[in-house]
């Protein structure tokens, strides 16, 4: 038995989990999903309906469920992703000529910090969490860009393609430092460990309550939708020692 179970294996391609065949596609034998193991990984199509099949393993990450997509889910991924993408970039366009171009940056000297805000602070705020929700990126690139760390298109564009593409776990250091940056000119300095775990496990709500902390700073209130109202600088620098002295 030994002998003819090696025979087995040295004639076949595959190994399907407890016997052997020519190609993964014959594994199953009728018997489904239970006999596709080993060198054979199950793919169960969930955007359209139809049968699974039973296909080579991708010898590279072999436990990304996304590698087992077929043609069909791709497009209608990148299909997705694209309309998404032309939709953040028509509001991207209205929210800076009407609320970007209209904050100043955040002052270097004679300014007094605001407050600091909590991570979820952002849920206290109707606009700020409507903004974060559905535009994070949009919102990303405002920060960035009232505290002078990048361009607000610059941030925008690269917020995106950090959170809507696979590169999300790799950019989160990137991320981390840019936060970093924009709490050290907030005067909030973070370490590195807080800022990477706060833009990986919470990044919208990070962005938010960064979002609150930066309007405070250059005394503006944003509004749905794409309403700004800027504060003179000494009510700013008034209302900002109000808060550090009251804590409120």
């Amino acid at each position: 038995a030994l002998v003819a179970a090696n025979w087995l294996a040295d004639a076949a391609i595959v190994d399907c989990g407890g016997h052997f065949a020519k190609t993964c596609a014959l594994c199953p034998g009728g018997n489904g999903e239970v006999w596709c193991n080993g060198d054979c990984t199950w793919t169960q199509p969930w955007l359209r309906n139809g049968p699974g099949h039973c296909d080579r393993r991708p010898a590279w990450m072999p436990s990304w469920p996304v590698l087992a997509w077929d043609v069909y889910q791709y497009l209608v991924y990148f299909w997705c992703i694209g309309t998404y993408a032309v939709l953040v970039l028509l509001f991207a366009c209205v929210y800076y000529s009407s609320v970007v171009k209209q904050l100043p940056y955040i002052p270097y000297y004679f300014n007094v910090a605001s407050r600091e805000r909590g991570l979820f602070a952002c849920f206290g705020s109707r606009d700020t969490c409507l903004y974060t929700t559905f535009c994070t990126a949009v919102v990303a690139g405002k920060n960035y860009h009232a505290a002078e760390v990048m361009g607000f298109w610059a941030g925008c564009i690269f917020t995106f393609f950090s959170m809507y593409t696979p590169f999300y776990p790799l950019v989160t250091c990137i991320r981390a430092i840019l936060s970093m940056k924009v709490q050290q000119r907030l005067g909030h300095p973070i370490g590195f460990f807080q800022a990477c775990c706060t833009n990986f496990w919470c990044y919208p709500c990070e962005v938010g309550r960064e979002s609150l902390e930066v309007d405070d700073e250059v005394g503006a209130t944003i509004t749905c939708c794409c309403k700004v109202y800027v504060k003179p600088r000494p009510v700013t620098e008034i209302s900002n020692l109000g808060t550090r002295l009251c804590g409120s």
